[in-house]
């Protein structure tokens, strides 16, 4: 489940700043607030996983994807090219991740995560 979310440089988000997440979760604000962007950001980034081309860093969409947010000058804040896009997520896992000692026994675990975090950062030229 994520845990938290954070954006900078995504349509009409220059900072999110962390926000937390939980399994329900409101976006309240006013109109043309950027609620929308927050959803198109999770949905761009579900659609680039299941893209065909693992060469792309992000499936913006076509006809044929959950949506179509246009190129990446249209995604950036303020049109800002060269610029940078960046986000964070935190989910975690359903069950805990061991780590085991690889010249050990099975039993023999080092460590165990119960989330992770993915961070990026995208030059745009």
């Amino acid at each position: 489940m994520l845990r938290n979310l954070t954006i900078h440089n995504f349509k009409s988000w220059q900072n999110t700043g962390q926000m937390p997440l939980a399994s329900l979760t409101g976006l309240f604000g006013n109109n043309s607030s950027g609620k929308t962007g927050i959803i198109q950001l999770l949905l761009m980034l579900k659609q680039t996983v299941e893209s065909a081309d693992p060469q792309r860093v992000l499936h913006t969409g076509d006809e044929q994807t959950y949506i179509d947010l246009g190129t990446i000058y249209d995604v950036i804040y303020q049109h800002q090219i060269p610029g940078e896009l960046a986000f964070s997520l935190t989910w975690d896992l359903p069950e805990y991740l061991n780590i085991i000692n690889p010249e050990g026994e099975l039993d023999d675990i080092i460590f165990s995560i119960p989330s992770l975090s993915f961070n990026v950062n995208i030059a745009v030229k």
